[in-house]
């Protein structure tokens, strides 16, 4: 049987590519695939995004639906929004509550084949070993500099504090005082549900809701289960309409 990867960007792809290559199932391919795309695109998607998935198991007449987006904090209060004439980019209330990362262990739990360590390693090798600025994210760093280089977390995309030029070889890996993009990925390979996922997530919560907490005081917002809520009831006509 052939198999296609897509993605915006080679590096992305080519993880998808090996993951099939190394016996992985087009779940593992399409997971470690949206993984790396986060670290090498991080404009695009990553570990503090939401996540959608369709699947069509061979042989079966329904698809599977994941549904693993974001939400409003369960600390926002609408009320303090209504004088807004659009939602403001840089508010905490603003910020959903991220799905990817349990979408990424919901799918592999179901039906996932190679072990999910497997799945991250492509991702953390890129981490380490760093890859070429592209156009795309060069002209990204640059127009949200002044927003991003004032974060912990943004700092190793900001190499000698500028926004590196397109080509540069930038590394993911460089531990700030909250770690980098590889630690948190290797963390998480072993964390989910145990004491160190809760303390990615407090970590988060502070960060993005401040004293105010929008995301939830107690982290349950990030903590609670994005899993498959339902089974999609649709045709094959109405998926190719």
């Amino acid at each position: 049987m052939s198999n296609i990867v897509v993605s915006p960007h080679y590096l992305s792809t080519n993880a998808g590519i090996e993951i099939l290559q190394n016996g992985g199932n087009a779940i593992d391919a399409a997971i470690g695939t949206n993984i790396v795309q986060g670290v090498v695109a991080p404009e695009t998607c990553g570990i503090g995004g939401d996540l959608f998935s369709l699947i069509w198991i061979n042989g079966e007449n329904t698809p599977y639906c994941l549904d693993s987006s974001g939400y409003a904090g369960s600390n926002v209060d609408i009320s303090k929004l209504s004088t807004q004439e659009s939602i403001p980019l840089d508010h905490p209330m603003s910020v959903t509550v991220p799905g990817a990362v349990k979408g990424w262990f919901s799918m592999h739990d179901r039906f996932g084949k190679l072990s999910i360590d497997d799945i991250f390693s492509h991702a953390i090798k890129i981490c380490d070993e760093g890859f070429k600025v592209s156009t795309e994210l060069h002209h990204s760093l640059s127009f949200h500099k002044d927003t991003l280089i004032k974060q912990e977390s943004g700092t190793e995309l900001y190499p000698d504090s500028e926004s590196p030029k397109i080509g540069a070889i930038i590394q993911r890996s460089n531990a700030s005082e909250y770690g980098s993009q590889a630690a948190t990925m290797q963390a998480l390979t072993g964390a989910i549900g145990d004491t160190s996922a809760h303390t990615f997530s407090a970590q988060y919560a502070k960060e993005v809701g401040g004293a105010s907490g929008y995301i939830g005081r107690n982290v349950n917002d990030l903590n609670n289960d994005s899993g498959f809520r339902a089974s999609c009831h649709i045709t094959v006509m109405e998926i190719a309409a």
